[in-house]
């Protein structure tokens, strides 16, 4: 900056005195800077008055040795670069090639970010509890000519369905559209139409949740654990739960006090999402059970046969790594 200062006081210097470097004076600049021990030391803290000479053969020296220096600079770059993204990854999407794999990252740090973000994405939706997960009913008739107003062919046919939901169902439910979306409008149904608590949740499931501790411990939770313990006490908590709010919907009084009471339980908080999470345990524990009932050769529904064909369900223990539990991640139930 000194150098260029000076220049301009004295222009006609500048323009008599300033010349190109041939390709030659690089390398051999650069071979010197290699060798001067001297040059070395100037260039430890660049923002030190002796690192930024004032005349013109010193200046360009500096500047062969900072090209020299560039990699490094530019790995301290990299390594920021690197950090800044494992804070915040929707910020450095511009590290990643057209076909959205990241060029710096092993494959396995990049499977990790993958999953915290997805568990930060779940996580998130229950930290606003002002908002509602299942809306009030709606008319169906008036829903189908708002969402389908247009005049096309595929707008006509679609209200024409809807017409003819109509005839048996006057109204429908607005759901909160992520990955819990088909766990929480079973549950929702539940808790809304049931007239008594179910005889399969009872105090058994917490006996066989303790008998499949291996299964289950490394359940994955969209929100915090609890500190009283590790996958097996969340989910005994989570179960014990759902059945005292089940109990407590089955005991309402009138369908206003039901509406009243699940309205103000499904608010997108964490003890919806406890829920959920019990009901994804009660599907686990209908797999073991159905699987040892068909190796036993006893009758079972016809889709067992087709569930457990596949090769990612071939066992509880493979439908639980490879489908359940992603379910309210990475994916929908029906998916």
């Amino acid at each position: 900056m000194r150098a260029s200062q000076s220049a301009v006081k004295n222009g006609a210097s500048r323009r008599t005195n300033r010349t190109k470097p041939s390709r030659g004076a690089v390398d051999q600049t650069s071979e010197s800077c290699k060798k001067s021990k001297h040059v070395g030391q100037s260039l430890k803290k660049p923002s030190e008055k002796d690192a930024c000479p004032s005349r013109h053969g010193k200046s360009r020296e500096m500047t062969t040795c900072s090209r020299q220096a560039a990699p490094e600079k530019e790995a301290k770059t990299f390594n920021q670069d690197s950090r800044l993204c494992k804070q915040r990854p929707e910020e450095m999407s511009a590290a990643e090639d057209d076909n959205g794999e990241d060029l710096y990252r092993a494959a396995e740090e990049i499977e990790l970010e993958r999953q915290e973000k997805q568990l930060s994405n779940a996580a998130s939706v229950f930290n606003s509890e002002d908002q509602t997960s299942v809306s009030a009913p709606e008319d169906l008739l008036s829903y189908s000519h708002r969402e389908w107003k247009g005049n096309t062919a595929k707008s006509h046919l679609i209200r024409k369905g809807y017409e003819a939901v109509a005839q048996k169902f006057e109204a429908l439910r607005i759901v909160r559209g992520d990955n819990y979306c088909a766990l929480r409008a079973a549950l929702f149904q539940l808790f809304n139409k049931s007239n008594k608590l179910s005889n399969w949740l009872q105090d058994a499931e917490i006996v066989e949740l303790q008998c499949v501790q291996d299964l289950v411990e490394d359940w994955r939770f969209p929100f915090p654990r609890r500190d009283d313990g590790g996958a097996v006490k969340q989910l005994e908590y989570c179960l014990k739960l759902l059945k005292a709010r089940w109990q407590e919907a089955v005991e309402c009084q009138s369908p206003e006090e039901r509406e009243s009471f699940c309205q103000e339980l499904f608010v997108g908080g964490r003890e919806e999402y406890e829920l959920l999470e019990a009901l994804k345990f009660l599907m686990l524990k209908t797999v073991i059970q159905l699987h040892s009932d068909m190796k036993k050769g006893s009758s079972v529904p016809e889709f067992c046969w087709l569930l457990f064909a596949r090769d990612t369900s071939k066992c509880p223990r493979s439908f639980l790594t490879n489908h359940l539990r992603h379910v309210g991640f990475s994916g929908g139930l029906e998916q």
